[in-house]
C-alpha cells in the first residue's frame, strides 16, 4: 500500500486550500523522525509552515502538512500523490 496524500477541504464546495492530509504512515514512526521526513518531502513544492502529526489511538498513520500558499499544496498533492513512504 501506498501513502495517500489528500487535500483537506474547507467547505463543501471543495475549494483547493493549503493543507494537505496524509494518511495510510506506518505509525511506528517515530514522530520526530515521521515530521522531519515529511518535511523533507514536501519542502520540494513550497514553503511549509507546519506539520502536525499525532500519535492518539485513532489518529495515528495521518499528518497534515500546511503549506504556506495553495498553488505549493496542489503541486505537491499532484506530484505526491502515491508516492511510497516508509515503505508503505
Amino acid at each position: 500500500m501506498t501513502a495517500a496524500v489528500a487535500p483537506v477541504y474547507a467547505t463543501m464546495v471543495h475549494q483547493p486550500n493549503s493543507t494537505l492530509y496524509v494518511s495510510n504512515i506506518d505509525w511506528k514512526i517515530k514522530k520526530p523522525l515521521l515530521r522531519r521526513a515529511l518535511y523533507s518531502l514536501f519542502t520540494r513544492h513550497g514553503k511549509v509552515i507546519e506539520i502536525i502529526a499525532l500519535r492518539k489511538e485513532g489518529l495515528r498513520g495521518q499528518a497534515f502538512v500546511i503549506f504556506e500558499d495553495v498553488q505549493a499544496a496542489t503541486a505537491a498533492l499532484q506530484v505526491e500523490n502515491g508516492f511510497k513512504f516508509f515503505g508503505k
